[in-house]
């Protein structure tokens, strides 16, 4: 049994916390390990955004979670204190362990691609989060992430910075492993089409609201729907705490659809199975850029794990499983038309949906395989 040690930013979903991908990611690793493993998470989280400076200790699943000011050297002290084997750092939460000097085992895992977030929204790199994924390749003994083709893109600027070369790979050491996400524990059953209402479609948006995803052709959509004659309903489950006048924009963008748009505000993780038991058909809209592509998208995990077919216009790995397995459908990116219509195609087809649960059974099997050991 080994001591392992996470220290993050992100919220780990502990209580009524919320999370992110990074707390994800975390999550879902960490409830494979627990029973083999003493697993403590540093969560700086509540400090650094939350502006929480009291320390407290909690206890969920077999794993503590301690709530710590995030400065270097209170990281640092805290570590020691908790004597661990190993480190698991997600590497945006590296400048964090800066005071802590001795020599420890470091895993990095390439986790939430804040730079091409950036680059979806503000159409630029900024230059110290360029170096710290440079520079976080020398500070780490096992570098991993979760995506095949993010992977890539942190090799190939690795490449292009003349900090490594392709002829130090081997089949043993690839450099960057990859470790693909696992679905949480506790799964949903699967959406049985028997559940459907034949005249209404029951939509869910979950996760955050954020700026790389395309909000206006989803409720021009809607709107397409309703002169069609077709009922819905419509829910955004989640917020934005940290950019709360872009939440405010979207729900302003909405108030024409009527009441068939609810947003639920920040939902804690572990009460979003309510939403999804109360619906048809998970989305994932996001923007076409360079940001979808390389992206492993937390939110069609989430929907697998609710047992819901997902609608997707995204161009990532996994949307791409969904789409091959027969778990979803895929719609033109930017094309509300395109949207509408296939949603229209889905309700009341019972015969087509019972396609799609067998679809997200063998998508399932499929992550579950893939992230085994």
């Amino acid at each position: 049994m080994a001591r392992i040690i996470c220290v993050t930013t992100s919220p780990y979903p502990y209580g009524d916390n919320i999370t992110d991908g990074p707390g994800y990611r975390a999550y879902s690793l960490f409830q494979k390990l627990r029973s083999k493993h003493e697993i403590t998470i540093l969560s700086l989280y509540e400090s650094f955004h939350l502006n929480k400076l009291d320390e407290s200790r909690y206890l969920e699943d077999g794993i503590q979670i301690r709530t710590i000011k995030y400065t270097p050297s209170r990281v640092a002290k805290a570590i020691r204190e908790e004597n661990p084997d190993v480190i698991y750092v997600p590497w945006s939460a590296l400048p964090f362990l800066s005071r802590f000097k001795e020599k420890l085992p470091t895993i990095i895992d390439y986790v939430g691609s804040g730079l091409l977030e950036e680059l979806a929204t503000t159409g630029r790199v900024p230059a110290h989060l360029l170096k710290l994924t440079l520079d976080s390749f020398w500070r780490g003994d096992f570098l991993i992430t979760s995506g095949a083709r993010f992977r890539l893109f942190i090799l190939a600027m690795l490449i292009a910075a003349k900090k490594v070369t392709l002829k130090g790979t081997t089949p043993t050491d690839p450099l960057i492993h990859l470790v693909p996400m696992a679905l949480p524990p506790g799964q949903l059953p699967i959406r049985s089409p028997n559940g459907m209402d034949s005249k209404c479609i029951h939509l869910l948006i979950a996760g955050a609201i954020l700026p790389w995803y395309d909000y206006p052709t989803v409720f021009e959509a809607l709107d397409q729907l309703s002169r069609e004659g077709l009922d819905y309903e419509m829910v955004l489950m989640g917020g934005n705490p940290r950019n709360l006048p872009f939440e405010k924009s979207v729900r302003a963008r909405a108030e024409a659809l009527g009441d068939r748009v609810h947003f639920t505000g920040v939902v804690p993780f572990r009460r979003r199975a309510e939403f999804y038991q109360r619906t048809d058909v998970g989305l994932n809209i996001a923007k076409p850029t360079l940001e979808d592509e390389l992206s492993i998208r937390t939110r069609i995990f989430d929907y697998l794990w609710g047992g819901l077919p997902v609608v997707t216009c995204g161009k990532d790995e996994y949307s791409d499983l969904v789409i091959q397995e027969g778990a979803g459908f895929r719609y033109e990116a930017g094309d509300p038309g395109d949207l509408a219509s296939k949603l229209l195609h889905l309700t009341g087809a019972k015969e087509l949906m019972a396609k799609t649960s067998a679809g997200v059974s063998r998508v399932r099997s499929i992550i579950e395989n893939d992230s085994a050991g």
